[in-house]
């Protein structure tokens, strides 16, 4: 999380990429059966400035996160709203809050996304390429909102249709 960028103006798509640093969409490939995954086991560790800060499990999501998911279906309803298949559905945090000021930088374990969307600053960018190349597997794709990273050349470059300027990066094969 890079709490240097105070005046972002961003949609909930970008507030939770931000406040977690990576999402991974699923990729067929890589994608867990979730009947086969014991999801209240599900965990995390929150590391702030490289110490751990708080440490979590899915269960505490109101015991299973797909009671979460539930809840959120039954609220949508009277309003003939509902969740459609394929959408992305944050279930709620494995953790408390943690202040964060300027400069604080968020650590993740990213090794296993599949897609890792950045809303960062320049500066934060440059910190986090040599992870990103050292952590990411071959073919994990990233989406840098308004900033290139460090020193690693885009592949491409678009425009999106609000002016935004995104960075696309597919990590290559490691060299031999």
């Amino acid at each position: 999380m890079d709490v240097q960028q105070r005046d972002h103006q961003a949609g909930l798509l970008a507030i939770a990429a931000n406040a977690a640093i990576v999402v991974g969409e699923g990729d067929a490939r890589y994608r867990a059966d979730p009947l086969a995954t014991d999801l209240p086991w599900c965990g995390a560790v929150l590391r702030l400035n490289g110490a751990v800060e708080e440490t979590g499990l899915a269960a505490g999501v109101q015991g299973h996160p797909a009671i979460g998911i539930a809840w959120l279906a039954e609220k949508l309803a009277p309003w003939g709203e509902q969740l459609q298949a394929g959408q992305t559905v944050l279930a709620g945090s494995f953790t408390r809050p943690v202040a964060a000021r300027a400069g604080d930088l968020f650590e993740a374990d990213i090794s296993a996304a599949t897609v890792v969307m950045m809303y960062l600053s320049p500066t934060v960018n440059a910190r986090l390429e040599a992870k990103l190349r050292k952590d990411l597997r071959p073919g994990t794709r990233i989406v840098s909102h308004q900033f290139p990273i460090g020193t690693w050349p885009a592949e491409k470059t678009v425009r999106a249709e609000d002016g935004t300027l995104l960075y696309l990066w597919t990590v290559p094969p490691a060299s031999k």
